[in-house]
């Protein structure tokens, strides 16, 4: 009987730990799980609202300056939608004019329409001119698929086919593509390929798209759109890609939207014009644009950032930029994958002259930095045209010294 009681007390007492934990768990997520869609503004400012929407490029909702337009926005966060789990192996890819790939379950294709079935809800319909390739096996690695996607001809589709174990192409316009069969005219005539022969199609581009979208719409299930967010009600966004093609898409699919704002310019999308680095005791390691100095995604603490400089210590990268700029602004510290080590000096010089200076430590939070371009000096920096990022090392020489300059950009202030 004592050894029954005692086995009940202590099964009482484990169950109130699990409970006590799971009640912790639960506080903690609620924390850490915003119930509303934030929007992050240029300054670095966030706001959390319940009623987002956007028209005619207006962004409005409870808690928004009056005001504030998509120019003013780095980032939307949808922290409140679930991941959907990607898709392991998609059955399909289909990627788009303007940037980014959706793993389809299905496409099908009629009248100029692409239909794909995916795993983010009800099926989206994309017009033809938005498709830059279907990759009905979404492994495809052929040279001449990659040559043809990056110059894909004016006037014709190209379709690549396994003929006898060797991939062969046939051009030609693409007028149906059905879950059996594919159709292409070809000088005239229709000619009927069965699917399955049929590894991918790269689409003809009369006028390839050279304007950068305004928006990255990052979804659940690991897709990824570019593209304009023409309008969002409720739950129906409309987002503009290839020129004048649209596609309403489910705002619940969506996880984040980068925004590309005409105020800002991002310096890894510059190629500098002149790069010192050097390691002492460590392996050396070249900067990474966008990404971290070990080729990972650019994090600090808990935050992964979509652009950026990856860089290791002792390392001076040199930008020439426009004078019309009011600031450089960033995100810096020691990227996570330093696993708390690391010691760096992080300078920023315009024209020679220093204008920060900041120590960072791999067990120190991130922080953000903004250095005023204009009326640095007596006189006025317009006329600027040269900006270094130095970064050098600290103690322990450059062991773990793997800063980062997240989100760095030059910054136009609101006229």
């Amino acid at each position: 009987m004592q050894r029954n009681a005692r086995t009940r007390l202590v099964s009482l007492v484990l169950l109130s730990q699990v409970v006590v934990l799971f009640l912790i768990a639960a506080s903690v997520a609620q924390e850490q799980t915003p119930e509303h869609p934030q929007i992050t503004l240029l300054d670095g400012k966030t706001v959390a609202t319940p009623n987002l929407s956007v028209a005619a490029g207006a962004v409005s909702g409870t808690d928004i300056p009056a005001g504030t337009t998509l120019d003013d926005l780095q980032l939307i966060q949808l922290t409140a939608a679930p991941v959907l789990p990607p898709l392991e192996k998609p059955a399909i890819i289909v990627d788009l004019v303007g940037g980014g790939s959706i793993g389809a379950k299905q496409v099908t294709l009629a009248d100029d329409q692409c239909i794909i079935t995916w795993a983010g809800g009800d099926p989206l319909k994309v017009s033809i001119d938005a498709l830059r390739a279907i990759r009905l096996q979404p492994t495809i690695d052929s040279e001449e698929f990659n040559k043809s996607l990056a110059a894909p001809a004016a006037d014709v589709d190209r379709l690549f086919v396994k003929v006898e174990g060797k991939i062969d192409s046939l051009t030609g316009l693409m007028s149906k593509l059905t879950e059996t069969e594919i159709s292409l005219e070809i000088d005239g005539q229709v000619r009927n390929l069965p699917r399955d022969r049929v590894l991918g199609v790269v689409i003809s581009q009369a006028a390839p798209e050279t304007r950068l979208p305004r928006c990255t719409f990052h979804l659940r299930d690991g897709s990824v759109l570019g593209g304009d967010l023409i309008s969002l009600q409720g739950n129906k966004a409309q987002v503009q890609v290839g020129g004048n093609s649209q596609i309403a898409l489910p705002w619940d699919t969506v996880q984040r939207v980068v925004v590309r704002s005409s105020r800002v310019l991002f310096l890894s999308d510059l190629k500098p014009t002149a790069v010192k680095q050097q390691a002492f005791v460590t392996l050396a390691r070249p900067w990474q644009k966008d990404r971290s100095v070990t080729g990972k995604p650019l994090t600090l603490g808990t935050r992964v950032f979509d652009k950026g400089i990856g860089v290791q210590s002792h390392n001076e990268l040199t930008f020439d930029v426009p004078d019309d700029f009011d600031s450089l602004n960033a995100t810096i510290g020691i990227d996570a994958d330093a696993a708390g080590k690391g010691d760096c000096l992080i300078e920023v010089m315009v024209d020679g002259q220093k204008l920060l200076s900041e120590r960072v430590r791999g067990n120190e939070p991130p922080r953000d930095i903004q250095v005023p371009l204009k009326n640095a000096r007596a006189s006025s920096l317009a006329g600027t045209r040269q900006i270094t990022l130095v970064v050098l090392p600290g103690a322990d020489l450059d062991l773990a010294d793997h800063a980062d300059w997240a989100l760095v950009r030059l910054l136009k202030n609101k006229k």
